[in-house]
């Protein structure tokens, strides 16, 4: 596919393109990542890559993080066990395994990551905690990620730009970052479940 430009932005950036071909439509791929007015301006929102277009021209847009300091979670859903695993093995070393859960610390942070599995050991749900004191810099990272749905009693729900992961983020009572992750669904009950799991686990 032809590109005409390439352009790279952070979280929240703005860009301005100068197009000189007379009126024109203006449309993103995926406005989850990076949206365009009717003035080609563009302004970043999730990382990732989408395509702007107008008219005949492509302007194929990255939105790259700034915030690296936590682990980037394996999504997968679908993926078996061992996957998840080699994975976060590749990132922490050995961690600790249980019939249904893999648990793992990255030492620089302090932050602990935990995989459930379902009874055919497919991911099922990954918890992120990480401590206070690291609160700005894993919103700023989970935010550039993960764009808002919503917010409720002090626990926010966030969804991945390829809409297959949803978030619940809170502090809890201990004063520790909690971070619930499940493959996305359109369930309105499983959502209230899995809000109702995030206040128990807060």
């Amino acid at each position: 596919d032809r590109v005409d430009r390439k352009i790279v932005l952070f979280s929240l950036e703005e860009y301005q393109i100068n197009y000189d071909g007379g009126e024109v439509f203006w449309k993103s791929d995926n406005p989850m990542i990076a949206s365009v007015n009717q003035s080609g301006l563009v302004t970043a929102f999730t990382v990732g890559k989408t395509d702007i277009l107008a008219g005949s021209r492509v302007y194929e847009v990255e939105v790259v993080p700034k915030y690296n300091a936590f682990i980037e979670p394996y999504h997968d859903w679908n993926a078996p066990r061992e996957y998840f695993e080699e994975y976060m093995e590749s990132k922490c070393g050995s961690g600790q395994k249980t019939e249904n859960m893999s648990t793992y610390v990255d030492i620089s942070t302090n932050t602990v990551y935990a995989y459930m599995f379902d009874e055919y050991n497919n991911g099922e749900s990954y918890i992120i905690q990480v401590p206070i004191m690291w609160i700005e810099t894993f919103t700023y990272w989970l935010t550039e990620r993960y764009f808002l749905l919503a917010k409720e009693d002090n626990i926010y729900t966030l969804l991945s730009p390829d809409k297959r992961t949803v978030v619940a983020y809170g502090v809890s009572k201990n004063g520790e970052i909690l971070a619930l992750m499940l493959p996305f669904t359109d369930d309105t009950r499983a959502i209230r479940d899995m809000r109702m799991e995030v206040r128990r686990l807060l």
